[in-house]
């Protein structure tokens, strides 16, 4: 076993010399031995793929209408967003969101401010709570269902990290499911949550 061990670090020693003298790009992790990434690498999603097991539910003029948008406010007139929006405008982040050229939000639907438990409802009536609530909501650039298969760690307009995870065909943020999502409308990209996510204490 440790004769198979040292023989197989001396090719692999081999290896990354041959690779630099002729101008390769090295796979250093070949010869370390380890294969926990190796489910993640090997899965790519299309870059235009909608994703997320409630995308079914969803009919495909409204998708459409959606895509035809030409940023997040044409959006979020969509009725399935009516309590965002309010929302929005309650915080007065409208501005600052329509102002970025690209941007990824997390969108909740109508009924997922419904749900919400009430410690979170009674903490959102305060505005400035509000506003961070719905800045974590948002990313300043595109999110790729790549960078879920990649548990992906972005900063949002909030401060704190998001991090989007893929398990089998679930996409999750934060820990939330993405019900549908990776649908473009101009340079904003929408993914559908059926919660509110909340911050990190």
């Amino acid at each position: 076993m440790l004769k198979n061990a040292v023989r197989a670090a001396r090719l692999c020693r081999a290896a990354v010399v041959g690779a630099i003298a002729i101008g390769l790009p090295l796979a250093t992790a070949a010869c370390s031995g380890s294969t926990s990434s190796a489910s993640t690498t090997s899965v790519t999603v299309p870059a235009n793929a909608l994703v997320g097991a409630g995308c079914k539910a969803i009919p495909a003029a409204t998708i459409s209408a959606l895509r035809q948008g030409k940023g997040l406010s044409d959006a979020l007139k969509n009725p399935m967003f009516s309590q965002l929006s309010k929302e929005i405008g309650t915080a007065n982040v409208g501005p600052l969101f329509y102002s970025l050229q690209r941007l990824t939000i997390m969108a909740p639907v109508n009924g997922a401010f419904a749900n919400m438990s009430k410690a979170m409802a009674a903490d959102m009536k305060n505005r400035a709570n509000l506003m961070m609530t719905l800045r974590g909501h948002v990313v300043g650039m595109r999110i790729t269902p790549q960078m879920f298969v990649k548990g992906a760690r972005v900063p949002s307009l909030a401060g704190n990290l998001d991090h989007f995870t893929r398990t089998g065909t679930t996409y999750k943020v934060n820990g939330v499911p993405v019900e549908c999502g990776n649908i473009r409308v101009g340079g904003a990209t929408l993914y559908i949550v059926g919660s509110v996510l909340s911050l990190p204490k």
